[in-house]
């Protein structure tokens, strides 16, 4: 039994019993949050990423790929961004959920990166 159906199958038990504990009341809420973290979690991984990736052309070196993540430049809006995260959090957002996924592969990082840029700079360019 995995995480979710176990969570799910005691919060509808302890509901079944009107429980008036606010420890028990506390808990259960914990479980709703931790139930639909997990849902969304299990959502993401259902995301393929995009299999034309390989053919995007590669207009950032490796070298430029790699000071980039390690930098706190955000390529996406040239904000602050955390060091080893490929864009700030709101550039990382506006992609679509294939290039997500996609720069969390090793194999396809430097494609993905490239086409992240990419997108980011048209969608800059078109606002």
């Amino acid at each position: 039994m995995n995480q979710l159906t176990g969570l799910s199958a005691l919060v509808i038990f302890v509901r079944e019993h009107e429980p008036e504990d606010k420890e028990v009341l506390k808990a259960l809420k914990w479980a709703d949050k931790r139930i639909d973290t997990l849902r969304d979690r299990a959502e993401r991984r259902k995301v393929p990423i995009d299999p034309d990736l390989r053919t995007e052309p590669l207009t950032i070196g490796h070298e430029l790929v790699i000071s980039d993540l390690k930098g706190t430049t955000c390529r996406g809006c040239w904000g602050k961004k955390r060091a080893r995260a490929s864009f700030c959090t709101s550039c990382y957002i506006k992609l679509p959920a294939g290039t997500r996924k996609a720069l969390w592969s090793m194999e396809l990082y430097d494609f993905a990166y490239s086409r992240a840029v990419r997108l980011l700079d048209e969608m800059r360019a078109a606002a």
